[in-house]
């Protein structure tokens, strides 16, 4: 609908993003957050700044509310309240199950990514010292010789053979007897592997120093060699300040990391996946077939990506990945015994999740392999975020109301305009029907429901947004867009109907 010159797409961490409130309750404990947290309040719902921020800046915004302009922001607001109202207006409609399993499915990612920040991001606390440290050799680019193996039982005697003085070719040849070795670069900050950055960027290391073996973070070994290095030295004091709160950020993320991990192999400790190979085989033949399906059609997909359509007003009508049921186990976990159509029940709230972006001809039941034992991790992990009961917590409540409500004012939306094609209409096509249809029901509705709005102009006077067009996705989850579309349901920026929120 909207030409969009320049879209960046970025990827947001998962604990990037948190309301400052532990509340444990919905409605009646709205008031316990901070209140220069609470932007609106629209009936039973609430707008956060931090919601406000994330709808205008994490998805594109049309041409009418694109600047920092007050005008532009008032737009914004007017449309965020806009949804709430169209949703409050919305008469009794049953929710499709497909759509039902969608809510829960986010859900239920929304308490993984809480469990994430209270196993693993909260624990992980970091010291100035370190980051001192670190900083002094974060800027080094290393390219080094490596070689990784799976078995411990000859790291005892390779690091015999390091500090008897052979060299790192007399090692690695004595024992592969490969014509070459491995070469790659590090970078601090493109480094995943904690376990890694701390060998090799917490002090100075030496052209051609034997570093290892160490083991890493997927459980196996590693030897490295320094073959040197480039580097580039932070010289102003601006500089040397964002070179250290870099690292700083980058330190929390690794230590959280690993704290996460730690907590998940607790929780996974002594379960076991076995498969039942001609059953898996079919299975896996089924999915690779809806797989490459939707890999030929990769310009509609990743049209449908850009803009966001993980829901639409058609969303409820959209088939679930497996279509078909059968009683034939497929595997067992944890000496349970799991056919297609209790798969089919996980898959349906979390969509499989592949490592690989790009899958090869032939290894694709390996990558399922390790898509399923992925969904299986996340279904433990989801029971662990029941037991500790983070499905009563604001930020889960909040995120599932967005998405609810969005998907729910698009439904009056189209009620109203007698059409289900609004968001495929034609530039200014779809500006004439805001004009002279949402306009004006926008209108009504602030005046219907004006007693029921609370504004925060105090906070709302504080924003500051970019004009800059982002597309931000989560990696590596099932449901990878942040927030819905931008609602395109209105572009009058006057606010004459509500109350406002006052400090008391």
């Amino acid at each position: 609908m909207l030409q969009i010159r320049k879209i960046l797409t970025i990827c947001i961490a998962l604990f990037s993003i948190w309301a400052c409130s532990d509340s444990n309750k919905n409605k009646q404990e709205y008031q316990s957050m901070p209140l220069g947290k609470i932007l609106a309040q629209v009936g039973d719902r609430i707008i956060t700044v931090d919601e406000f921020i994330r709808r205008a800046e994490y998805t594109v915004r049309p041409p009418y509310c694109h600047d920092d302009s007050p005008i532009h922001k008032k737009i914004i607001l007017n449309s965020l309240i806009a949804e709430k109202l169209m949703m409050m207006d919305l008469d009794s409609h049953e929710t499709d199950q497909n759509f039902t399993d969608y809510l829960i499915g986010r859900k239920e990612q929304k308490m993984r990514d809480l469990l994430y920040k209270n196993e693993g991001y909260d624990k992980a606390v970091i010291h100035d010292t370190l980051v001192v440290k670190m900083s002094q050799w974060a800027m080094r680019n290393y390219k080094i010789h490596y070689f990784a193996y799976e078995d411990s039982g000859i790291s005892d005697g390779i690091l015999k053979m390091v500090q008897d003085g052979l060299s790192f070719n007399e090692i690695y040849n004595g024992l592969f007897k490969l014509d070459s070795i491995p070469i790659r670069n590090v970078d601090y900050f493109q480094e995943l592997d904690p376990t890694i950055t701390t060998t090799l960027f917490t002090k100075e290391l030496q052209k051609d120093e034997i570093v290892g073996p160490i083991k890493t973070q997927d459980g196996r070994y590693l030897l490295m060699q320094i073959i040197g290095w480039t580097s580039t030295i932070p010289i102003t004091e601006p500089d040397q300040k964002s070179l250290a709160s870099r690292v700083g950020e980058k330190l929390k993320s690794d230590y959280a990391n690993l704290h996460y991990t730690k907590y998940v192999h607790k929780i996974m400790k002594g379960k076991s996946m076995r498969l039942n190979a001609d059953a898996f085989n079919e299975f896996s033949n089924l999915i690779e077939k809806r797989y490459r399906a939707t890999r030929e059609n990769q310009e509609e997909t990743a049209e449908m990506m850009m803009w966001q359509n993980e829901i639409t007003a058609d969303f409820p009508d959209e088939k679930p990945v497996i279509s078909f049921s059968s009683n034939r186990s497929v595997l067992e976990f944890d000496g349970q015994n799991w056919n297609v159509k209790d798969l089919e029940g996980l898959i349906k709230t979390h969509p499989l999740v592949f490592r690989k972006k790009n899958i090869a001809a032939g290894e694709f039941p390996q990558q399922l392999k390790f898509a399923i034992a992925d969904l299986f991790r996340d279904h433990f992990l989801t029971l662990e975020a029941y037991k500790k009961n983070l499905d009563k917590d604001i930020n889960v409540i909040q995120d599932q109301q967005m998405w609810s409500d969005s998907y729910k004012s698009i439904i009056r939306r189209n009620q109203l305009l007698n059409r289900s094609d609004f968001d495929n209409t034609p530039d200014k096509s779809y500006l004439n029907i805001i004009n002279e249809s949402l306009n004006p029901f926008v209108n009504s509705l602030q005046q219907k429901y004006s007693d029921s709005v609370i504004i925060n102009f105090k906070e709302f006077d504080k924003l500051r947004l970019t004009n800059i067009d982002m597309f931000a996705i989560s990696e590596n989850v099932p449901y990878p867009v942040i927030v819905p579309d931008f609602p395109l349901l209105t572009t009058d920026h006057n606010i004459d109907y509500g109350k406002i929120l006052e400090e008391k």
